[in-house]
């Protein structure tokens, strides 16, 4: 464990307040409110007009190429635009940039489940669609109203995808230099590991979990430990002895690492 810690502390009774992102990086974190939401989602509109209005100015080109005779040309370009405007957009970006567009990501914002874990296309889709009707129905009253009264300012489409938007704190301290040491009979074990091959990434979320462990409750800290240690584990191509536990096995790899790259 941290030099700074006694060995056998006692798990922290205190409530979980953090995620982990799809880096596997604990966050503290604040759900987004209607104003970081709104810019984001003003930043995302305008480069949606723009990509949409270029496509349907191709469309309207071609339309005239046939000599204004495939009519149908100009209906599927549009019919495109529309698609991409409401549903594929922020569909397709949240998928694959870990619950970011990038009006979000201008904001620091990301979705994540309910539970904070990164969302698939399933949850994006759902909010997605839903979006488009909360857009259409009503001219984003419906989402403001819902962002403003729900407890972790939701709008419609979080609340039936199973999701929420977290405001990433970007201005956090300067984090303070911690020493990790294998725990007495590990050290052997801790010489092995290959480390060479962790990002700065990487060691900053064990960094992150190993400090913020005794704040966490029983559950929480067995099951993210358990996340990461089997993460590292396959990263690290390593086989733990058979009574280490997950927690022990990072201190480990932090231990290794922080000997190898002399960091803190």
């Amino acid at each position: 464990m941290p030099e700074s810690s006694s060995q056998g502390t006692p798990f922290g009774g205190a409530r979980f307040q953090g995620v982990v992102t799809p880096e596997a990086v604990v966050l503290e974190f604040d759900s987004a409110g209607l104003g970081s939401r709104t810019a984001a989602a003003a930043v995302d509109l305008t480069i949606q007009v723009i990509v949409g209005l270029i496509v349907a100015t191709l469309g309207v080109i071609l339309d005239f190429g046939f000599g204004g005779s495939a009519g149908w040309v100009a209906v599927t370009f549009f019919t495109f635009v529309a698609f991409f405007f409401g549903v594929a957009y922020p569909a397709v970006f949240e998928t694959l940039w870990q619950g970011r567009t990038p009006g979000k990501a201008m904001f620091g914002l990301r979705v994540v489940t309910d539970e904070g874990a990164p969302i698939t296309f399933r949850h994006a889709a759902i909010r997605a669609a839903t979006g488009l009707f909360e857009l259409l129905g009503s001219s984003g009253v419906i989402a403001a109203f819902a962002i403003f009264f729900t407890k972790r300012n939701q709008r419609l489409g979080d609340l039936v995808a199973g999701t929420l938007v977290l405001r990433e704190r970007t201005a956090a301290r300067a984090p303070v230099a911690t020493a990790f040491r294998p725990l007495p009979g590990t050290e052997d074990y801790a010489a092995t590991l290959d480390v060479s091959v962790l990002t700065s990434d990487e060691y900053l979320a064990i960094r992150a979990f190993l400090l913020k462990a005794s704040q966490m409750n029983n559950e929480s800290r067995r099951k993210i430990g358990e996340q990461l240690a089997r993460q590292f584990v396959e990263r690290l191509r390593t086989q733990p002895p058979g009574w280490m536990s997950p927690e022990v096995f990072l201190v480990c790899a932090a231990a290794a690492y922080q000997r190898r790259f002399s960091v803190g």
